[in-house]
């Protein structure tokens, strides 16, 4: 995390552990301060990262899922709008234009014009009973 604030629109939050990213600092502190503040996304776990940083924590599961989705192999690992594999040498000389390469595999997130409107969508973790008195913890 650093670098300069690009804002809400440009973020998408997670839940699921399927997709990381890189989030700047000022983005992220502002996201934590509209959470404490409203008190959404209480007892929820999200990944928060810029929607142009995605990628997924589980590639090949990923691409299990896209293609299970009805998505070519071509379709899941450089997007929809993809057609032929260019020449090497014609990339590199700016002959062909190669479209951004769609690395989420149709995993989607949480996005919204705002930091509120994000949060909004967050589920909250389920309860997991932890025994913890076996690791020597006493329940107060």
């Amino acid at each position: 995390m650093s670098g300069m604030r690009r804002g809400p629109k440009e973020v998408e939050l997670n839940q699921g552990d399927t997709l990381s990213g890189h989030i700047s600092r000022p983005d992220m502190a502002d996201l934590v301060t509209d959470m404490i503040a409203s008190g959404k996304g209480e007892m929820a776990t999200f990944e928060a990262f810029y929607q142009d940083t995605a990628n997924p924590t589980n590639f090949m599961q990923a691409l299990d899922d896209c293609l299970a989705s009805g998505r070519s192999f071509k379709q899941c690992n450089f997007g929809d709008d993809f057609t032929e594999v260019p020449n090497i040498s014609e990339v590199i000389s700016g002959k062909v234009k190669v479209g951004k390469m769609d690395m989420t595999m149709g995993i989607k997130g949480l996005k919204g014009d705002s930091w509120m409107a994000m949060l909004d969508g967050l589920k909250k973790d389920a309860a997991i009973d932890m025994a913890i008195e076996e690791f020597g913890v006493q329940r107060g």
